[in-house]
């Protein structure tokens, strides 16, 4: 349910309020032009770890 609060409140204000973005690829542009790849690569752990567990479940 948190989630979901998260999620909705996110689209409704549309802007982030923690400076995170929902989509990695939204964020992907803004990173190769500014060469900051400082904490990017948490997006794409999410992203491959969250689809190999639902690979494995």
């Amino acid at each position: 349910m948190l989630i979901t609060y998260y999620i909705v409140e996110k689209k409704r204000k549309k802007h982030a309020f923690d400076g995170a973005s929902m989509n990695p690829i939204v964020s992907f542009g803004p990173v190769v032009v500014h060469l900051t790849w400082n904490s990017h690569w948490v997006y794409w752990l999410g992203l491959f770890l969250g689809a190999g567990i639902v690979v494995l479940r």
